[in-house]
C-alpha cells in the first residue's frame, strides 16, 4: 500500500512539474496564422495635432533594427501589420514573421566613408535625403533618411515545442511571448519568469 501511495505521489509530482511546459504551447500553435495590426486613425491623429503635437511624433510603430552592423530606425505612420505563419512538427514549430510598414521613414545615423546597406524594395523609395550631423565630436558624421511607401521585413525561426524557446541557426534566443496571455501574468517560480524565486 505505501508502495503504491508513493508511486502516485511521484507521478503526480511529475505530471505537476511537466505540466506547465506541457502547456507552454497551446494547441493551435501547431499549424495556424496570426496577424497583428496597429491601424492609422485620422481621427486620432486629428486629436494629438489639437494638442500640440507634431505630425512626426505620431507613428503607429518605431523599431531599431540591426542590418549588416548598421542600427536603423524605423518609424512607421501608417498601418504596421505583424504577420505570423506557423508550422508544426510535434518536436517545434516552424515561424515566418513578417513586419508590413506603410508609410515609413528609415534612418540611420553614420560616419564618413559609410553609405548605408538597403534592406528594402528600392522601388518603394518616395525619397531620399542627407542630413549633416551638429552633434559635438561627429560634425562629420551624417544622418540618411529614406521615406518609403511600404516596408517589408521577413524571418524565419523555429520555437521548441516542449518548453517555448525560441531557436533560429543553432542560437537560443529565449522564450517566445507570441502566445504569452496578457491577462494571466507569470507565476513566480514558472521556467519563463525573468526574476528568481525566493528559495526556502
Amino acid at each position: 500500500m505505501a508502495k503504491a501511495t508513493l508511486s502516485i505521489l511521484v507521478s503526480i509530482m511529475l505530471i505537476l512539474s511537466v505540466g506547465q511546459y506541457a502547456l507552454a504551447i497551446p494547441y493551435w500553435a501547431g499549424n495556424a496564422s496570426l496577424t497583428y495590426e496597429a491601424t492609422y486613425y485620422a481621427p486620432y491623429v486629428d486629436y494629438r495635432l489639437s494638442q500640440g503635437d507634431r505630425p512626426e511624433w505620431i507613428t503607429t510603430s518605431i523599431l531599431v533594427y540591426n542590418y549588416s552592423d548598421v542600427l536603423y530606425i524605423i518609424k512607421t505612420y501608417g498601418s504596421t501589420i505583424l504577420k505570423f505563419h506557423l508550422k508544426g512538427d510535434g518536436r517545434f514549430v516552424d515561424v515566418t514573421a513578417e513586419i508590413i510598414l506603410k508609410n515609413v521613414n528609415v534612418s540611420a545615423f553614420l560616419p564618413p566613408g559609410i553609405s548605408p546597406p538597403s534592406f528594402w524594395d528600392e522601388s518603394k523609395v518616395i525619397s531620399m535625403k542627407t542630413v549633416n550631423s551638429h552633434y559635438p565630436g561627429f560634425e562629420d558624421w551624417k544622418w540618411y533618411i529614406f521615406h518609403l511607401r511600404e516596408l517589408t521585413i521577413a524571418g524565419k525561426y523555429r520555437i521548441r515545442v516542449n518548453d517555448s524557446i525560441v531557436i533560429k541557426d543553432g542560437t537560443v534566443y529565449g522564450h517566445t511571448m507570441l502566445w504569452d496571455d496578457p491577462m494571466s501574468p507569470l507565476i513566480n517560480g514558472s521556467p519563463f519568469q525573468s526574476t528568481p524565486s525566493a528559495q526556502k
